[in-house]
């Protein structure tokens, strides 16, 4: 990597890890400021720790002092998200919210160490400014101060809402309800064997209601961007990756629920999710200007708050992105299938042999054609087969499918198709082009459910694409992904860890069973790698990949609007 570059991936790793540190802190502090009274009962034994400054400021502020510590508290929880990301304006408000904890606290004899180190915090974020580069735009920006302004009034209502009831309750005058007041909340703040009040049980109750929701819409959301737009640089991501691609994965970078990072003649396709940026497959374009488009993008996703992490990483990228401060993890292999050198002879292939033959006596064929010439009538047959077996909505596979059939824009394509002695589809494949495999890559399988299909239709359709490409002189056949392959295998060099992970995992989902459907046609395995940051945010992350690649699914909340500006690319 050149000298420029790597200082670039320097700056933004140092500038990461500050904010990590950020995130963390104000989670400790909002934790210390919200149990404070917990803290009061060690008073008794050490008093001189915990003796401080006398009240300063009108009682009223410290009475009442508690239900806005609570807001004030779970506001911080809430700002460790955006800290970590690096929002100048969560910078601000987490500065502000740790003075005010602190002046809600330092005239309170025994809090006064927590509003020393809330203090303390505010100096440390002030400290580090050059960490916190996102400038929100000016929707987000009015949104969050219209968001801090319900709450503070929120808070004040509690409070208020509390004298009015103490009033009528009691048939006082205004004045004795506020004394009286005063007088209840003071027992309750300085008293260390008292029960939690209403107000404040109302108060926590509604900070965690907040919370978990704000947490499920931030979960959920995905960037939309115009029709129009998004089709203008798929198709010029197109056209680098028709110069420059070939890769197995590489044509799954138009997926239609990526977008694209253009720099010079390289192109890198990305999805935001929440504050996380999954990049699949590496970046395409001149070997030359790897390191350049890498050091470039990794800068504007720091200065858009997003959180960066790759899924299915070729080998030669892992040092480009180690260098730039991300972890890289095994994540499995591709199976490629030498068709030059694949064979139906032997023990080892029996039973791909006599399953080959026996779906030939039942008067099975294959056709490979190119999507867009077939009939409209074959085209609707297929349409039909997609849904049967498709689980979801949508095609799942952020890394390794193309979501979509018989567009007009994806030319070059292959299907194989199975019909039966009747001439009737039951089963298809579509393959997608790669010249740097000198061959093709799995994109999709779909068979019909019907309860009279032949079993190993699947590995007929593969081992007559096999036959068919070996004739031609093409080499390379892609198939599906063996999640955690060597572990799955028993290898020698897989960790127990590894081990124990694929075991667990091959109870919810397809782990042993896809690697044995693979393993049968003794393939050439590629190892796939997932790039991630700092340890802070691999849960975020590995979640992120699992909801992309469908193996999982987030509750989700009716959608509340668009939560950012739109995102310029170079």
């Amino acid at each position: 990597m050149a000298k420029n570059e790597l200082s670039v991936a320097a700056r933004v790793h140092q500038r990461d890890r500050a904010r990590a540190a950020a995130s963390y802190l104000a989670i400790f502090l909002g934790l210390i400021s919200l149990f404070a009274p917990v803290i009061a009962h060690l008073a008794g034994a050490a008093p001189l720790l915990f003796s401080g400054p006398l009240a300063a400021f009108p009682p009223f502020l410290y009475q009442i002092s508690r239900i806005y510590i609570i807001f004030g508290s779970f506001s911080l929880f809430v700002m460790a998200r955006y800290l970590r990301s690096g929002n100048r304006l969560a910078w601000g408000v987490s500065i502000a919210l740790l003075v005010l904890i602190a002046l809600f606290n330092i005239g309170k004899t025994i809090d006064w160490p927590v509003a020393v180190l809330s203090l303390a915090g505010a100096a440390w974020l002030a400290a580090n400014q050059a960490a916190f580069p996102v400038r929100p735009g000016k929707v987000l920006t009015r949104r969050s101060l219209l968001v801090g302004a319900a709450v503070l009034l929120l808070a004040t209502i509690i409070a208020v809402g509390l004298l009015i009831h103490l009033v009528r309750d009691n048939a006082m005058s205004l004045g004795d309800g506020v004394r009286t007041l005063f007088s209840s909340l003071d027992v309750e703040l300085h008293e260390r064997g008292e029960h939690p009040r209403l107000e404040l049980l109302l108060a926590l109750v509604l900070s965690i209601v907040g919370l978990v929701m704000w947490h499920l819409h931030v979960a959920n959301h995905v960037r939309d961007i115009g029709a129009q737009e998004h089709h203008e640089a798929r198709e010029r991501a197109r056209s680098v990756i028709d110069a420059y691609g070939g890769g197995t994965l590489d044509y799954f970078a138009l997926r239609d629920d990526k977008e694209w990072f253009f720099l010079k003649d390289s192109v890198l396709a990305y999805a935001i999710r929440g504050s996380v940026c999954l990049v699949s497959p590496d970046p395409i374009g001149p070997a030359e200007q790897r390191e350049e488009i890498w050091a470039e993008f990794m800068l504007w996703a720091e200065h858009h708050g997003l959180a960066v992490s790759v899924l299915a990483a070729g080998e030669e990228w892992l040092p480009i992105y180690e260098d730039s401060g991300l972890h890289t993890v095994y994540l499995g292999d591709e199976a490629i299938v030498d068709c030059q050198n694949f064979s139906l002879a032997g023990k080892k292939s029996k039973s791909l042999r006599q399953g080959h033959a026996r779906i030939l006596r039942a008067g099975y064929s294959v056709q490979h054609v190119d999507p867009l010439q077939i009939s409209d009538e074959l085209k609707k047959r297929l349409e039909a087969l997609s849904l049967q077996s498709r689980q979801g909505e949508v095609e799942r596979g952020f890394s390794m499918t193309l979501s979509r059939l018989f567009d007009p824009e994806d030319k070059g394509l292959m299907l194989s198709i199975a019909s039966d002695a009747q001439g009737i589809a039951q089963a298809f494949i579509q393959w997608m082009p790669a010249s740097a495999a000198n061959g093709w890559s799995l994109d999709v399988m779909r068979r019909s459910t019907a309860d009279d299909m032949p079993g190993g239709l699947m590995d007929f359709i593969i081992i007559e694409t096999i036959g068919r490409l070996a004739v031609e002189g093409k080499r390379g056949l892609g198939l599906n992904f063996a999640v955690l392959r060597d572990a799955v295998a028993e290898d020698k060099n897989s960790s127990r860890f590894e081990k124990l992970v694929a075991q667990q995992a091959s109870k919810h989902a397809q782990v042993a069973s896809l690697w044995k459907f693979n393993a049968k046609y003794d393939p050439q395995w590629q190892p796939r790698y997932a790039a991630v940051g700092t340890m802070d945010l691999w849960l975020a992350q590995g979640l992120s990949m699992a909801h992309a690649e469908g193996l999982a699914e987030f509750p989700s909340l009716p959608s509340l609007g668009s939560s950012g500006t739109q995102r310029n690319k170079k």
